[in-house]
């Protein structure tokens, strides 16, 4: 259940499944990477993998146990979804509307995502939104190492002195509703996003719109 603010001012979103589609993008070079190398892939490479970061999602999709091995395959995934495979990245329907509306109405909007930095500003950057977003934290982003989604949120949320009861984090997976508890912050499930009709014990909304209604009209 949500425990709402009528003060929200500061929303912070997941990227891929939630504000894009990025994986057209990422499964193809991850396909291309794994057939390269001779390795076939242990499940159906589908939406269900995308999230995790980088490495893991490599491992998720194959039976290579040595690190040496998945850095290197992670190199070269990095070299053709850095170059090209970005460009294949899409908006759901709905969200770019939804991002104005908020900014029309003051609210400063953050991105933290399990994406490398890189491919993440790439992504902006191709889709024109360099000046939507107050903050835009990828896995890599910061000088310590960060392992998990609510440790990005935490940080957001310290570096731009947010007062967390204004806070909201919005993510299409079970485990963004986790980071969002962790940190103490209310969830919106986009239930547009990879989640698709999954069971959660998080209630999704169905569009971006009424993600927008939700927050924005309280």
């Amino acid at each position: 259940m949500l425990n709402l603010s009528n003060d929200i001012k500061y929303i912070i979103f997941d990227f891929d499944g939630t504000l894009v589609d990025s994986a057209p993008g990422v499964l193809s070079c991850l396909s291309n990477t794994l057939s390269n190398n001779n390795i076939t892939p242990k499940c159906k490479l589908s939406t269900n993998l995308i999230g995790p970061p980088l490495e893991e999602l490599i491992k998720s999709c194959s039976d290579i146990k040595d690190n040496n091995i998945i850095s290197d395959l992670s190199d070269k995934f990095k070299l053709c979804y850095d170059s090209e495979g970005y460009k294949d990245t899409t908006v759901f329907p709905g969200v770019h509307r939804m991002l104005i509306k908020f900014l029309n109405k003051n609210f400063k909007l953050f991105i933290a995502t399990n994406k490398r930095n890189i491919p993440t500003i790439n992504i902006i950057n191709f889709l024109n939104w360099d000046n939507f977003f107050d903050g835009i934290y990828a896995i890599d982003s910061f000088a310590s190492t960060v392992s998990s989604k609510s440790e990005i949120i935490s940080k957001i949320i310290s570096y731009h002195c947010l007062d967390i009861d204004s806070v909201a984090y919005v993510g299409d997976l079970e485990a963004d509703g986790m980071a969002a508890e962790i940190c103490s912050v209310p969830f919106f499930m986009a239930g547009w996003g990879y989640s698709g009709n999954t069971i959660s014990k998080y209630k999704s909304i169905d569009s971006p719109e009424h993600l927008y209604k939700a927050i924005g009209n309280l």
